[in-house]
């Protein structure tokens, strides 16, 4: 007797998980490049939801699309501006090694604080290049995928 209930109660539970997941908008955009749905539950959301399952696609395509429009300031430029706050502590931390280290071994210390400056500007770019590379991608997905949704939004408004 215990068992058909617990068995009951996985069919419950089961029936409530597919409903959740139908009726439901799915995370994020679903549809690819070629203006296909992906996975199986975001197809079946596809069929169930109709219109509304491609409006909220739309929403979410048109505020990536808006989101993507103006670059990031880059981190290059956040970190000089850091930087620059940072130049007087530096100056002073300069000044306080000046004192105890010898003109050799300042000179070595300021030529490896030079270096690492260097290093980190390449790592900036290196991380700008890669987000700006990210944001021309989601505007060409989205400039791509945008009008096949308003395409298969068109057919549900139809009469």
């Amino acid at each position: 007797m215990k068992h058909h209930a617990q068995d009951k109660d996985h069919h419950h539970r089961f029936y409530i998980d597919c409903y959740f997941h139908i009726f439901t908008n799915p995370e994020g955009i679903v549809i690819n490049s070629k203006g296909e749905v992906e996975g199986f539950v975001n197809k079946l959301r596809e069929k169930v939801q109709r219109g509304k399952f491609w409006k909220t696609q739309l929403e979410r395509a048109n505020d990536k699309y808006k989101a993507n429009l103006s670059p990031q300031q880059s981190l290059v430029s956040k970190m000089w501006r850091l930087n620059q706050e940072m130049l007087s502590t530096q100056n002073k931390i300069n000044e306080a090694m000046k004192e105890v280290l010898t003109p050799e071994q300042f000179k070595a210390y300021l030529l490896r604080e030079a270096a690492d400056r260097i290093e980190k500007e390449g790592e900036y770019r290196i991380a700008d290049e890669y987000t700006e590379n990210k944001r021309l991608i989601a505007i060409r997905y989205c400039e791509t995928i945008i009008p096949v949704i308003e395409a298969k939004l068109t057919g549900f408004e139809s009469p």
